[in-house]
């Protein structure tokens, strides 16, 4: 049976005859690969879009009715009048199914798992799961949890519940790209408790303990003097350890004594426990001594809980199954305005699949990932919010060469909740997570907050098959790197010579909490090209308030950088370097040529020891086949001229330059100009330095007039600029305070309606 979905009053997306086309949302998004023309107009991130009014229970078309209300699995569930009642039954359907049907779900609670398994659709008769408006409450939630009731008391505020349908073993294999070796997580995601998640038990309840020495194989035992813990009393629990910079890893614990705590070495498949510098752990899964932590034994597939009144008058569930939404060896799957909650693992899981949609979904509280699709093609990913992950958000790797993914408008926060997955490749924490997607690859107009390592991650193995296409386009990404280092807001290896295109991004502020790493010596980019990215345009993005903004290092040649706008890079770092617009590591010494650096504005916020450019050089300043030139660079806050700092230097190489300087001592710069309306700092009184330059940023498909207030501001040419400025979409201008009440004008980051 073939269908023919017609959208009434269009909100998504739909693929025409090649293109990319809007709706009442307002505005093409592209109408050619790599030809940005009109955009996407932002969705609120509170939201996804509206329920659409052709979800409504009475207007829409389905095969299969479900209805926990007034349904019943005696019924067939072929009419809204008689619809069927449990997910159960509906996993029966699909599973008996030998063509695409299109299933309608009331919007109540469902606790279980929806499974397609071997399924296989066509582009005009698919297989899909729309959420239904029939008692006003928008979408259905799906809840992969379990209720525990009947709690026994163990003393001391301790209860235990014994469940046969919890967990059995305690490692789950969860990067499943074809190179890698599995990792190994907690048993339980975590626990929902009257509506509110829950992590699991750790020692100490906040903060972290100091690794004061390691060693034995990989490193297989630690000393702290001040854990004061008696012998064998963590044995069985996790040691949660900042084994690298940009890897927090997780060892079990296998013997202990007042100040040793000894590890099983196998667990560190990849890294061992660095053993310079501060190292920092905390014990996870022991005893719970705090409300509502718990631990988990998979032995006896028990809970065990800590909680100051009896658990059996509270609302209890813990996460049953691997994932939520089971997708396997399937094709032509769509999912649409659903709720997802929870999975150990996975919201929504996608295997070995191809020519899957998964549109304007809501996924909560998901252990690795809120949607994973691993070893799949033609992946579709729009207008979804994922929210409160233990890890990743969206989490995508491709299978062959003829594979798309395509990742739209969808809004990611709070990944890294609970900081207790072990994490073998620096692979957690991520907004977006994308491996090995070797066919086209777009990621465009998303919102990513709050990730506790990068905000956008792209890789592609060096010498592996290459994508036709990359590009990231139009995200906004505020606060990454909350919890480990050494990542950027968006970061990228890989190589080749095809297309690869960042462009447009709007990345701010960078949360550089690093309590678990205690340091600030940590590196935290804005953008970051790392091991072989080669033939990226990294074009008219905007960095903002990032200790590097843009840092480029380990052999990242033949690369474009133009008409970026780095500014307010003054966070805190013990290497002056690190505190820079552009960050070039290797000029003369076989890293970082053919390099083009052209028509960017940098601006420097700090006084003493902010730089427009840092580089590494071997006594020399050139590059092969590099042009660095026609830059605006500005350093309104110093009475110097110094712009540039070199390092591992000799004499008679400075570490600072003029750009009179760096321009006779290097073949760059020529047509660079330096403070070219000498506006500064000193020319105005009575504000803070953070209230003198001003980067005005819109992220949003038209442009943008902000409202200056009663001020008046110098643009980078010197000229008067009050009332309003206009910001072009995905764009963003630099002013500086002339005069008048900053805090008459408009916050400075629009987002849109």
């Amino acid at each position: 049976m073939k269908k023919i979905l017609i959208y009434i009053l269009l909100l998504i997306p739909l693929i025409v005859n090649g293109q990319f086309r809007t709706n009442g949302r307002g505005a093409l998004q592209t109408t050619d690969k790599g030809n940005f023309q009109k955009s996407a107009v932002y969705v609120a991130p509170e939201e996804t879009p509206p329920p659409q009014s052709y979800y409504y229970w009475n207007s829409m078309t389905a095969d299969i009715w479900l209805c926990a209300v007034d349904g019943s699995d005696g019924n067939e569930g072929t009419s809204r009048e008689a619809p069927i009642e449990t997910l159960t039954k509906l996993n029966q359907i699909i599973a008996a199914s030998g063509e695409g049907i299109r299933v309608a779900i009331s919007d109540t609670a469902y606790y279980g798992h929806i499974v397609f398994s071997g399924k296989t659709g066509s582009s005009g008769d698919k297989y899909e799961i729309i959420g239904a408006d029939k008692f006003g409450n928008g979408r259905p939630s799906i809840k992969g949890y379990k209720e525990l009731i009947s709690w026994t008391s163990d003393g001391g505020n301790l209860y235990h519940k014994d469940d046969a349908d919890l967990p059995t073993t305690e490692t789950e294999a969860v990067l499943e790209s074809t190179d890698q070796t599995p990792t190994y997580i907690t048993i339980l995601n975590s626990l929902y408790i009257d509506y509110q998640t829950y992590g699991i038990a750790q020692t100490p309840n906040s903060g972290y303990y100091d690794i004061e020495s390691v060693a034995g194989d990989y490193k297989s035992y630690f000393v702290d003097s001040e854990l004061g813990a008696s012998t064998n009393e963590y044995q069985g629990a996790f040691a949660y350890i900042g084994v690298r910079d940009w890897v927090a890893d997780k060892a079990r614990i296998t013997s202990n004594t007042a100040t040793q705590v000894n590890l099983d070495a196998a667990d560190f498949t990849t890294y061992d426990m660095n053993a310079s510098g501060d190292i920092k752990y905390k014990i996870v899964n022991d005893t719970p001594d705090s409300n509502l932590e718990w631990k988990y034994d998979y032995s006896q597939q028990r809970v065990t809980l800590y909680s100051t009144v009896n658990p059996s008058t509270l609302d209890i569930y813990a996460p049953w199954g691997d994932s939520v939404i089971y997708i396997a060896n399937s094709e032509y799957v769509r999912l649409c305005n659903l709720n997802v909650y929870g999975g150990n693992l996975y919201g929504v899981y996608i295997l070995n699949s191809d020519d899957i949609e998964v549109d304007s979904c809501k996924v909560y509280n998901s252990g690795f990932a809120g949607i994973a699709a691993v070893r799949s093609g033609n992946v579709d990913i729009e207008y979804n919010t994922v929210v409160n992950g233990n890890s990743n958000g969206i989490y995508v790797t491709g299978s062959d060469e003829n594979d798309m993914t395509h990742i739209y408008n969808c809004y990611i926060e709070g990944m890294g909740e609970y900081e207790y997955f072990g994490d073998r490749e620096g692979r957690h924490y991520m907004g977006i997570f994308a491996k090995d997607n070797i066919g086209d690859t777009d990621f465009r107009y998303n919102h990513i907050e709050n990730t506790g390592y990068n905000g956008i991650f792209w890789a592609n193995l060096v010498g592996a098959t290459q994508p036709d296409n990359m590009t990231i386009y139009g995200n906004l990404i505020e606060g990454w790197n909350f919890h480990i280092g050494d990542g950027g807001g968006i970061y990228v290896y890989g190589e080749n010579n095809w297309n690869k295109v960042i462009k447009n991004n709007i990345l701010t502020d960078p949360d550089m909490g690093f309590e678990f790493i205690d340091t600030d010596d940590r590196n935290t980019m804005g953008i970051y090209l790392d091991h072989s990215s080669e033939y990226f345009v990294v074009d008219s993005n905007t960095v903002y308030n990032s200790p590097y903004s843009i840092f480029q290092q380990n052999e990242a040649d033949h690369n474009t950088y133009r008409y970026n706008i780095l500014t307010n890079f003054t966070r805190d770092h013990s290497d002056p370097q690190q505190r820079t617009g552009f960050l070039k590591n290797g000029f003369s010494d076989g890293e970082g040529t053919y390099t083009t650096f052209k028509y960017n504005t940098i601006v420097v916020c700090d006084a003493d020891t902010g730089w427009v450019m840092a580089y590494k050089n071997d006594k020399s300043i050139s590059s092969t086949g590099s042009d660095i030139d026609y830059n605006y660079y500005f350093n309104p806050f110093t009475a110097t001229d110094d712009i540039v700092y070199s390092w591992y230097s000799t004499s008679p190489y400075k570490d600072t330059w003029t750009l009179a300087e760096w321009q006779s001592n290097s073949p760059f710069g020529d047509n660079s100009t330096y403070n070219q309306a000498s506006w500064e700092y000193d020319d105005v009184s009575g504000i803070d330095e953070d209230e003198f330059v001003w980067c005005f940023r819109n992220w949003s498909g038209s442009s943008h007039e902000f409202d200056l207030g009663d001020c008046t501001f110098k643009d980078i040419d010197g000229d008067d600029v009050s009332g309003t400025v206009t910001v072009p979409p995905y764009y963003s201008v630099i002013l500086f305070y002339a005069s008048g009440t900053t805090s008459t004008v408009e916050n400075p980051i629009y987002k849109g309606e």
